[in-house]
């Protein structure tokens, strides 16, 4: 009896188990955004204080390279942090001397950004490996910029001030995501950060791998 009992639980004993770590929820990734980067006198920060005129507003777009680390707690919830590096952008501004005739009409700012950000993300299935979801965080952003303008000497001197500074905002986005096997899977996703005196919109593509 006892041995019928043993090779009836033979089979059973071969059957692989469930476990958290079989479920792969930690993920890492990689991707390319399309970015637009805007804001309204971003000269007006540090170093660079009132040196722009009312109006004047920065607008360009770019492309970021986007590194992200997620762990998926169940098919509709998880937590990820993102680290955006954005390509230089500049802008050159243009200003009426109706308005203002002492200002440069060639006034030009450079940008370089890198943000981070730590976001949850709601997800639901639309179909087998294909989900939509939402996205919502908070992201810190180091701005590096450099203005060039008729109000800075240029005989013998730098044609440039410099500025750094560091600010925060919120994250949130929509997109889709879709699942081609148990390790390895693609997203796309429109995402807006707003910081204190940016708005950066983005398109972003990117492959993640579970384990």
């Amino acid at each position: 009896m006892k041995l019928s009992k043993v090779l009836f639980l033979l089979p059973a004993l071969t059957l692989p188990i469930p476990s958290h770590a079989e479920e792969k929820p930690f993920y890492l990734g990689l991707g390319y955004g399309f970015t637009e980067i805007k804001g309204e006198e971003l000269g007006t920060i540090d170093e660079v204080k009132g040196i722009f005129s009312p109006g004047q507003r920065f607008s360009e777009d770019t492309n970021s390279l986007d590194l992200y680390a997620g762990y998926q707690f169940n098919d509709y919830f998880s937590i990820e942090l993102n680290y955006s590096s954005y390509d230089q952008a500049s802008d050159r501004y243009y200003v009426d001397p109706r308005i203002d005739s002492m200002t440069g009409h060639n006034d030009q700012e450079e940008l370089e950004v890198d943000t981070i950000s730590l976001n949850g993300i709601l997800s639901y299935p639309l179909a087998e490996n294909l989900n939509i979801f939402a996205l919502v965080g908070f992201t810190s952003a180091d701005i590096d910029g450099r203005w060039f303008g008729s109000e800075v000497p240029v005989t013998g001197e730098d044609p440039s001030v410099p500025y750094s500074d560091t600010e925060s905002g919120i994250s949130y986005g929509l997109g889709v995501s879709y699942t081609f096997t148990e390790r390895l899977s693609s997203k796309l996703q429109w995402k807006t950060t707003d910081i204190d005196h940016l708005e950066l919109e983005a398109l972003h593509l990117s492959l993640a791998v579970n384990f």
